[in-house]
């Protein structure tokens, strides 16, 4: 209180948590089309340390595809949660009890869509080994690389791609690629469609949405937006959509300089 930009900031963000209260709750209580699993056992192999690294990678670099990320503990798979999520990422985990791995096989085996390292679980809770694996299908998709946050959001888009995932509103630069450092939300409330967009970098970042439409109101501003358009460092944004019936069609992935066809008149 006594830093009066600082009061001013905490006045505005309870005027504005106030105002849009339905909003941000239509926001947390939308169900995550992603789970990454939060394996308690793989802690028991160097207190966890390579494995917390692993799936902090994981959930930084599924936070920036646009959907909505949540962790599956192992008590939640045993519940048969894994039934909620659209997604399971498997990050590198080497110890898994025998029911949860079951349960992740059986939604393998069942269709489910996976992102994970090509490593297997070679161990349960208590450092056994293991002799069976959680097959590859063809809707598993393997993270390629060092295992860091940049690999996991590639391959989240290479999912959206082929269509694993709901098409959404979300942040991409002109050549359709996710940014790293935007982070946005996508919740269809009361007929309309709202982003949340937050820029996490020190530097302005231009993007674009996926789909037809491109503008909208930021609810904190006030103002119209158009994309592209530049986002500010830490700025955050909640845009209310365009109608889709009244917005330009527009290509959903960018033409590339020099690729324009030639219409003949």
């Amino acid at each position: 209180w006594t830093v009066p930009w600082a009061a001013d900031a905490l006045l505005s963000i309870g005027c504005d948590l106030e105002r849009l209260a339905p909003l941000v709750h239509a926001f947390q209580s939308a169900p995550a089309e992603i789970g990454i699993i939060f394996s308690q056992s793989s802690k028991i192999l160097d207190d966890g340390k390579d494995y917390l690294s692993t799936a902090c990678s994981a959930y930084e670099g599924c936070s920036f595809s646009g959907y909505h990320v949540r962790f599956v503990t192992e008590a939640q798979v045993i519940a048969g949660q894994l039934g909620q999520i659209q997604l399971l990422v498997m990050p590198e985990t080497p110890a898994l009890p025998e029911p949860v791995f079951k349960e992740m096989e059986s939604f393998v085996n069942n269709g489910g869509v996976v992102v994970r390292v090509g490593t297997p679980i070679p161990y349960d809770e208590r450092g056994r080994s293991r002799q069976g694996i959680i097959r590859s299908t063809d809707r598993t998709y393997l993270v390629r690389g060092k295992n860091e946050s940049t690999e996991y959001l590639h391959a989240i888009d290479t999912v959206v791609s082929e269509h694993r995932l709901p098409a959404i509103a979300r942040a991409v630069n002109v050549n359709g690629y996710p940014l790293e450092g935007l982070k946005t939300r996508t919740v269809d409330w009361e007929s309309g469609c709202y982003v949340y967009l937050v820029n996490l970098r020190r530097n302005t970042m231009n993007c674009r949405l996926t789909g037809s439409v491109q503008s909208g109101v930021d609810l904190l501003s006030g103002k119209r937006v158009e994309f592209p358009m530049d986002i500010p460092s830490m700025t955050p944004m909640v845009v209310r959509l365009d109608p889709a019936s009244s917005a330009p069609a527009v290509p959903t992935t960018p033409v590339p300089p020099g690729k324009e066809k030639k219409h003949k008149k």
